[in-house]
C-alpha cells in the first residue's frame, strides 16, 4: 500500500504528517506501507519549515532532512491513498484524476508563517486525523 499526504509547499502540513504516519506505522509493525508527502504548489526543493522541525522533533522526529517535492502525475495511478490537508487540495486531487475514494481530508490549517506554538498545534491535530485514517482504511489484523 501506498499513501501520498498532500499539501501546497510540502514544507509544513505533509511532511509532519507522512512523518506522524511512519512512526504509527512503525509501532504497528507495519512496514508493508510506503508513506510519503508532496505538494501541489512546490518551487523547491525546500527544507522543511524551521517551526516544523522544532515541533517534531518534541515528539521525536526528525525532519531535518526534508525537501520539499512536487506531487508528480506518474504518483497517480500507484498511489492507494491520497491524504489532503484541506477540501481544497482535495478538489484539485480529484480534478487531477484522482477517484475520489482514494482521497481522505485531514482538514488541517496551514501553519505557515505562525508561531512556534500554532506549528504545534498543527502537529497535535494531525497526529490525531492521522490515527482516525489509519484506524479507518487499515485492514483489521
Amino acid at each position: 500500500m501506498k499513501i501520498l499526504f498532500v499539501c501546497t509547499g510540502n514544507t509544513c502540513r505533509s511532511p509532519m504528517a507522512a512523518a506522524i504516519a511512519r512512526q504509527k506505522l512503525s509501532q504497528l509493525g507495519r512496514d508493508d506501507i510506503q508513506v510519503d508527502s508532496a505538494g501541489l504548489a512546490v518551487f523547491g526543493p525546500d527544507p522543511a519549515a524551521s517551526y516544523a522541525i522544532e515541533a517534531m522533533s518534541e515528539i521525536g522526529i526528525d525532519l531535518t532532512d526534508h525537501r520539499s517535492r512536487p506531487l508528480q502525475f506518474d504518483e497517480l495511478p500507484t498511489t492507494d491513498w491520497f491524504v489532503a490537508m484541506t477540501p481544497s487540495h482535495a478538489a484539485a486531487l480529484s480534478s487531477a484524476g484522482v477517484s475520489p475514494g482514494h482521497i481522505y481530508v485531514l482538514n488541517v490549517p496551514d501553519p505557515f508563517g505562525g508561531s512556534l506554538e500554532v506549528y504545534r498545534q498543527a502537529r497535535d491535530q494531525i497526529s490525531t486525523a492521522v490515527d482516525r485514517f489509519l484506524k479507518e482504511v487499515l485492514p483489521c489484523e
